[in-house]
């Protein structure tokens, strides 16, 4: 099912929406030892996984500002929600033989209070 979100200033038309929510952990390294402990941060988070296609002659300006988006803070907002979120990482590699055609696939994480 194609579900229609906008991220930041660009609509996106997305083949896969995932919103798994858990809390955010980090590997620490143990000093002068093999091996690492994992720590719980205490925050909830909601992970943001969007895949899609951009498609169009337009699509070349989206995809350059999606890819600048990396690293900040964007609204995402869908039919049930609307929330500011981190991105981290945007992938968008270009199709060979296919001008103006790209898949996509962002993640980004929200963080709860709560």
């Amino acid at each position: 099912m194609i579900s229609s979100v906008t991220l930041g200033d660009i609509s996106l038309k997305c083949d896969s929406v995932r919103k798994p929510r858990g809390a955010k952990i980090a590997k620490i390294q143990i000093p002068g030892r093999d091996g690492e402990i994992i720590q719980n941060l205490g925050l909830r988070s909601k992970n943001v996984e969007l895949r899609g296609i951009l498609i169009g002659t337009d699509k070349d300006t989206d995809k350059s500002t999606l890819e600048g988006y990396e690293g900040t803070n964007q609204t995402y907002t869908d039919t049930d929600e609307s929330f500011t979120m981190t991105v981290e990482t945007v992938d968008i590699p270009t199709e060979g033989g296919f001008p103006n055609h790209y898949n996509f696939t962002i993640r980004g994480v929200k963080y709860d209070q709560t």
